[in-house]
């Protein structure tokens, strides 16, 4: 089985997933085979895919999560299929579960003007705060910025940021509102100067800020705050539909956050109904 595995981690990687997607994969069927103590592919059969699932169930996994599993195995049988490794495959019966799409959460006014009061005599949390704000980027993208990812107008104002290709994400361009812009400002003022690394945001030691720490940092003051039932992410979250709020274009909002299909832009729509607007043009007012 080690074997199969190891070509199925070379195809996933071939195919551009990303090394987070190739790991949850693999750990997927690595679960499958523990559970139905496999040691030859034909072990695998539909009954015990179906066994597996309803365990999954019994174990209180989330229906999202069952049915990325479910991918992994569909996934994994259709390489199996076509490098001939089997003839039929078990998991084509098997069907995801059926999931009802929760609401995406978002901060109202009050709540994100209570964060921004909160962290603004930090400027490298009001920094990140507002960048994640205003402009919608991913948290990991917020640490992987550097200094040369700025592109500055007249009077060496801050105008835009490039987010450089990641894994299977393409590089895009992200405009930058006057709340970003300042909070930027302030921040570089006190930022540490360091030769160690060119990201924008560091340590007092200047070492680059890792995804873990950021989240800490932000969500220690969502926690003073007192934002109920939020997350880090759902800055993001923010940004997209208090624009959509706003009478942005969904397909310039879409390709600005980064959205890889429209339809994860269009399920903001079913919070607020979307001004009708003409424009096509987004409309990047500071929050």
């Amino acid at each position: 089985m080690k074997t199969y595995l190891v070509k199925y981690r070379t195809s996933l990687q071939e195919s551009g997933k990303s090394i987070y997607t190739v790991q949850a994969y693999l750990k997927d069927i690595e679960q499958l085979i523990e559970f139905t103590k496999a040691t030859k592919l034909k072990d695998i059969t539909e009954d015990s895919i179906k066994k597996y699932t309803a365990s999954l169930k019994k174990a209180n996994y989330d229906l999202k999560s069952i049915s990325r599993k479910i991918n992994s195995i569909k996934s994994f049988f259709k390489h199996m299929i076509e490098n001939g490794h089997v003839k039929k495959d078990p998991s084509e019966n098997i069907h995801h579960p059926k999931i009802t799409e929760k609401i995406p959460r978002y901060l109202t006014k009050e709540e994100y003007n209570k964060l921004k009061t909160m962290c603004a005599t930090d400027y490298r949390t009001h920094a990140m705060v507002e960048l994640l704000l205003q402009s919608g980027i991913r948290i990991g993208e917020l640490c992987r910025l550097k200094l040369s990812n700025i592109t500055y107008k007249s009077k060496n104002r801050p105008y835009a940021i490039t987010i450089e290709k990641h894994q299977s994400t393409p590089p895009r361009i992200v405009p930058l509102n006057n709340a970003a812009v300042e909070a930027l400002k302030q921040y570089f003022e006190i930022r540490p100067e360091t030769q160690k690394t060119a990201y924008m945001f560091v340590t007092k030691s200047g070492k680059p800020i890792v995804i873990r720490n950021a989240r800490t940092y932000i969500s220690r003051a969502m926690k003073k705050s007192k934002i109920k039932n939020a997350t880090v992410n759902d800055l993001r979250n923010t940004f997209i539909f208090h624009n959509i709020k706003n009478g942005a274009n969904l397909m310039t909002l879409s390709q600005i956050v980064g959205h890889k299909n429209l339809s994860s832009t269009i399920k903001f729509t079913k919070i607020q109904k979307q001004r009708k607007n003409s424009k096509n043009q987004i409309i990047l007012k500071d929050l």
